[in-house]
């Protein structure tokens, strides 16, 4: 990471102090990119005064891009996307690489594509943050090209946001594996779209009201059915399952999700529109557990070399029974815990939390 000295005032020659500057290239400004933007101006001068500048220098929705090396006014940044006229192109970000100081992509996207240039931004000279879990959790060749090409280019490639927005779970795991410890099974809320979703349920609350008010607070993906049918938490677990070193493909993680199949294939206006119909069936399912005096979770598992995801009973005593209203928790037994689990908890929805774990990666980043 290139460090450049930065004047603080020549009133005062002894008023300099080196900037490590991190060039951010950001793909995505929708409600987490949104929010990065914003965090990263709110911070500024806190960042400015422990020696580093997060300088955003593009920024680039799905159709077009504003860029400016010396840095976009992030006070005016949405004018001045919706004024550009440049098609939005990753290879033109590419090359602008060697020139700056400290390239990063950042990647706040939802997108399958995104993930694939990741390889020719590591080559220009880029590391790579990213919130997307689609490159992790696609083919397994894929995950692990990553990682090599990571490697091969000395780039970083960071992803905590991926599983549990803003806790520290993947860094964590990643160092005790590189120490010698090993998954024995692993259990936990992932969602916090689902977590808020069924604490809403355990209070009475009809479905398609939760799942409308959970869209409306930006705790959902885009298509709330990729949290509705288990993909998402499928993509943690398989994520959390390779980085334990198991060689799972997408495939072999077993789902269920809350939604019937037909309303898969059905546009997304539609779904959000026909949400009312599922409303008995979700309110049949809590009532059953109700009476056996249970509350319904939607969890991921890793144990005997299988992941699973789907709806689970917690009855009295059991521990993800309290978690609800957005909050994640992810319990590992492994070598090192065993009988009493690692267990990682806290609030895990909506877009600041999710932001501020990208911008943890954003200044380990720049760090290194």
């Amino acid at each position: 990471m290139e460090r450049q000295t930065i004047r603080a005032g020549e009133s005062d020659p002894r008023a300099e102090a080196p900037v490590t500057i991190a060039s951010l290239a950001l793909l995505g400004c929708g409600t987490v990119g949104g929010a990065l933007i914003d965090l990263i101006a709110e911070r500024a001068d806190a960042l400015a005064a422990r020696g580093v500048e997060p300088r955003v220098v593009a920024i680039a929705n799905s159709r077009r891009m504003v860029v400016a090396p010396d840095g976009i006014d992030l006070a005016r940044w949405r004018e001045a996307l919706a004024a550009a006229s440049e098609p939005t192109d990753p290879s033109a970000l590419m090359a602008l690489g060697p020139s700056l100081p400290g390239p990063v992509l950042v990647d706040c996207t939802a997108s399958d594509e995104t993930p694939r240039a990741y390889p020719g931004f590591f080559a220009a000279g880029f590391d790579v943050v990213t919130a997307n879990k689609r490159g992790n959790a696609g083919p397994l060749e894929h995950y692990r090209n990553l990682a090599r090409e990571a490697r091969r280019r000395g780039r970083q490639y960071l992803y905590e946001a991926t599983v549990g927005a803003g806790l520290p779970v993947v860094d964590n795991l990643r160092r005790l594996f590189m120490a010698g410890d090993s998954l024995l099974d692993f259990t936990g809320v992932l969602s916090g779209s689902l977590s808020f979703l069924f604490g809403r349920l355990e209070d009475g609350q009809l479905f398609s009201a939760a799942v409308r008010e959970a869209m409306a607070r930006g705790f959902t993906e885009p298509d709330p059915r990729d949290d509705l049918s288990g993909a998402d938490v499928a993509r943690k677990t398989l994520l959390l399952a390779r980085e334990a070193g198991m060689a799972l493909e997408p495939e072999d993680v077993e789902r269920a999700g809350l939604i019937p199949p037909e309303y898969l294939a059905m546009a997304r206006d539609e779904f959000v529109a026909r949400l009312p119909e599922l409303d008995e069936g979700v309110a049949a399912l809590t009532r059953s557990a109700s009476g056996r005096g249970a509350v319904l979770r939607y969890a991921g598992s890793i144990a005997g070399g299988r992941a699973s995801v789907g709806v689970v009973e917690a009855g009295p005593g059991h521990p993800l029974r309290s978690v609800r209203d957005g909050e994640n928790a992810l319990a590992f037994h492994t070598r090192y815990y065993d009988p009493v689990p690692l267990v990682v908890r806290g609030y895990g929805a909506g877009a600041l939390v999710t932001a501020a774990g990208v911008l943890g990666d954003v200044l380990r980043a720049a760090g290194h």
